[in-house]
């Protein structure tokens, strides 16, 4: 509410699991790496995890003109997990 008026807009992302190389690096076998992807795309309605593209193409249009209207929301993108 205080940003508004300077033309600033605040929306958040909440993303679900993506695949990212960041998952190498918590110390997680390949094997374990995979049981983790596995388990929370079962759970998903997608039947997979998210891609940083996917995120990135939502950050690109909260960020364009095409979005010039939307201020305060939350974008959830999870594949549907939350409501599974």
């Amino acid at each position: 509410m205080e940003l508004a008026p300077r033309g600033i807009r605040v929306n958040v992302i909440s993303p679900g699991p993506v695949k990212t190389q960041i998952n190498k690096k918590t110390g997680m076998s390949a094997e374990q790496e995979k049981n983790f992807e596995e388990m929370f795309a079962a759970k998903s309605l997608l039947k997979r995890i998210g891609t940083a593209d996917e995120v990135a193409r939502l950050v690109r249009f909260l960020l364009s003109e095409e979005s010039s209207y939307i201020i305060g929301t939350e974008s959830i993108i999870d594949g549907g997990l939350r409501l599974a």
